[in-house]
């Protein structure tokens, strides 16, 4: 049996998708098990696990979310506010992992650049795996939603050596999707280690909470949108759409709570929808709206593989993605995706009027479980470890 040790640098109860894959994992380590993986961990930063729900809502978390937006608005200041953030809870994290196991695994595996470069600066010996939750680049680091103000700046140089240093000296490689290697490899060049991609993998949806059709009459139907409200995930633009397509039968969800949920509601109201437009607030029962809404719909900025829409497909949800990061790996017969600044008023217009829907909801059904179960995903990543171990032993493996 191989130990294998996972370290993040965000606490465990964040609601984001890297944390989410992560607790997903840790309850499937019997599977690992049958794979000869002994899973050990996670090591994170920060107490035991917290209600993310409750943190979310709380004075702290506003507080916190005040500063943190005063301290991105300047260079200095945002580096900073990395430094608070992802070095220190990076440090939190590696001591934890350094005191418990005294570095003596098979394997880590790295949820994040921070953590893995700082490890290395520690003087950490065992192989190591980073999973790149990105499109194989580090360039939603620089996004508006992060550290927009260090890009082209000294940090940048910084951040972008620290990233060599980890790739050039990991032993493995995973990424979200194919096109995500491909551009990696454009970037920076293939790398000598081995590299795999793994598919996003959700829990099953509660049986009885989908019925394999829409849940309003023709013409009379509720968008969803799932997610961290923020300018990232460009609700504000969902909601602009929402307004401009002028259909007083539909109705739209906004599921999720974030920095812009209160700037999000006074849009709607100053855009006359507020008594068609719904706000859950933060919540973790994502299921419970997924299985009242009938399309779900995202005009997210920058993404990787979003969660939010692989759950809506475990729903049998049409789906409406922007063609960011590798939201096009999820389209195939079960809803539109928008390139190049495609209309969303007139994609959601459409979807309102499509004689397809139902056909739309039980093929994102279908390829969720074809491919995005977490059974699937873990033993995907259960494969690539074991890939990786024998890389590191010197030994081949086959495919």
């Amino acid at each position: 049996m191989k130990t294998v040790a996972t370290v993040v640098d965000t606490n465990i109860s964040a609601l984001i998708g890297p944390t989410k894959n992560i607790k997903r994992i840790y309850t499937n380590r019997k599977l690992f098990e049958s794979e000869g993986i002994a899973l050990a961990g996670p090591y994170f930063p920060g107490g035991e696990e917290l209600d993310g729900d409750a943190y979310r809502q709380s004075r702290s978390f506003k507080f916190k979310s005040l500063i943190k937006g005063i301290l991105r608005s300047g260079t200095s200041t945002s580096w900073l506010l990395y430094q608070l953030t992802h070095m220190r809870n990076a440090n939190q994290a590696l001591d934890k992992y350094f005191a418990d196991t005294g570095d003596n695994v098979d394997l880590v595996v790295f949820r994040d650049i921070t953590s893995a470069s700082e490890y290395l600066n520690r003087g950490g010996k065992s192989p190591f795996v980073l999973v790149l939750h990105c499109d194989g680049t580090n360039d939603m680091f620089f996004s508006e939603s992060a550290f927009s103000k260090l890009k082209g700046t000294k940090y940048q140089k910084k951040l972008d050596e620290a990233f060599a240093n980890v790739r050039n000296n990991a032993s493995g490689l995973l990424f979200l999707s194919p096109k995500a290697i491909a551009k990696f490899g454009e970037r920076y060049g293939m790398p000598s280690c081995p590299t795999g991609y793994y598919h996003q993998g959700l829990n099953k949806p509660n049986s009885n909470a989908v019925d394999g059709g829409c849940h309003s009459s023709e013409g009379h139907l509720t968008f969803v949108s799932v997610g961290t409200v923020c300018k990232r995930k460009n609700q504000s633009g969902i909601i602009r759409a929402f307004a401009q397509m002028g259909n007083e039968n539909c109705n739209l969800l906004i599921v999720g709570g974030g920095d812009e949920l209160e700037n999000c509601k006074a849009l709607a109201h100053e855009l006359g929808v507020e008594k068609r437009v719904s706000f859950s607030g933060p919540t973790q029962d994502v299921g419970s709206y997924l299985s009242c809404a009938d399309i779900f719909v995202s005009a997210s900025l920058d993404e990787g593989v979003p969660n939010a829409a692989v759950e809506a497909m475990s729903y049998g949800l049409p789906i409406i993605l922007t063609d960011v990061g590798f939201c096009s790996d999820l389209i195939d017969g079960n809803g539109v995706l928008l390139r190049n600044g495609e209309s969303l008023v007139r994609a959601m217009q459409e979807m309102v009027s499509s004689q397809s829907l139902l056909a739309m909801g039980e093929r994102s059904r279908s390829l969720y479980f074809e491919h995005y179960t977490v059974e699937a995903m873990c033993l995907e990543h259960a494969s690539f470890y074991n890939k990786v171990l024998h890389y590191s032993e010197g030994t081949a493996i086959n495919d």
